[in-house]
Order: structure tokens, then sequence, then C-alpha cells
């Protein structure tokens, strides 16, 4: 178990990622190793564990920018909160129930971490709520702003692509959205 671990401390000695990510993140670990050497423990690792970071930030690449114009913009990503579950074995990070709560936005999305720093993560953006126009008798309908939005990111972590992919939530084509008229 970990509680109030600092990513940006955690990050700091690292060539790559110094000064990259940010956040307080809490949650538990367990972790499975056998081997004498780097590549022994390294294949025979598994773990799996759940955590959740408070005040996220991912320096270097803008997610919720690059979902709204269908392409990879450089910037800052910030999150109130985001939480997963993961596994790894396989040389691989197997990330599930992940959920992002930025400012706006909720997104969820599952995904792979490799080795070399590769993703392929589907991301999904909740459906948004917004008032409607107003009815004649000057009240506020809520009604659905737009359907859920799909995405595959992919690619390496300090560069990766972002392109719309069709959503899971989306009626079927023969599907109407006028109502039935009664008889």
């Amino acid at each position: 178990r970990f509680n109030g671990l600092d990513l940006a401390s955690l990050t700091a000695g690292s060539p790559i990622f110094s000064g990259m990510f940010s956040g307080t993140s809490s949650g538990n670990l367990l972790l499975e190793f056998t081997g004498a050497g780097r590549a022994e423990l390294a294949s025979s690792l598994r773990c799996e564990g759940a955590a959740e970071i408070q005040n996220a930030s991912w320096k270097g690449f803008d997610l919720l920018a690059s979902l709204r114009e269908g392409e990879a913009r450089p910037g800052n990503s910030s999150a109130v909160d985001v939480a997963a579950r993961y596994t790894c074995a396989s040389r691989r990070i197997e990330v599930s129930d992940l959920r992002i709560a930025a400012p706006g936005e909720t997104l969820l999305a599952s995904g792979t971490v490799t080795p070399d720093r590769s993703l392929d993560f589907r991301l999904t953006r909740l459906n948004r709520f917004a008032p409607a126009a107003k009815s004649s008798s000057d009240e506020s309908d809520q009604s659905l702003a737009s359907p859920a939005a799909a995405f595959h990111l992919q690619g390496p972590l300090l560069h990766p692509t972002i392109s719309a992919t069709p959503s899971p939530f989306q009626p079927p084509p023969h599907a109407t959205t006028e109502p039935t008229p009664r008889p």
C-alpha cells in the first residue's frame, strides 16, 4: 500500500521523465518476480494494483485539446482526479478502468504500456450535459450536448498520436432521434 506519493519527486531523477508528471498518488501494488539479474527479474515480473492520483498533470501533451482537434497537440494535460486498475506481465502494463476527471470532462480508458514506453489506449469521452434552448415557459431544460466520443491514443509516450474511432455508445444506423408519431 502507498499513500501520498509525489509523482514529480518520483520522476525527478529520470533523464526522460523529470518534470513531465506531477500529482499525488495513493493505492496498492503487489509485485512478484524471481531470478538473478536484471533480465530474469524483468521477464518474470508480475504485478497488480490500483491507484488514484489527485491533481495530476502530464507536461508536453494536451490531451483535451488533442481530443477536440482529433490530432496530438503539445501543451499540458491536467486532471482533478485519475483512478485506474493495472496488471503487468509479459513485459507490459495493462491498464483497465482508467477514469480521468478533468475540468469539464470525464474520460474512460483502457490500454497498454510497453517497456519501450509505447502507448495503446482506447478512450471514451462521456456525454456532457448542457442547458438546451429556453422553452416558452422560460425554464431551462437539460439535454445531451453531444454523444459519447471514442478515440485511439497510441505511439510513444512523449509524442503519441490520437484518432477518432467509432463510439461504442452511438445508436445503430437505423435508429432515429425523432419521436415516434402516435396514431
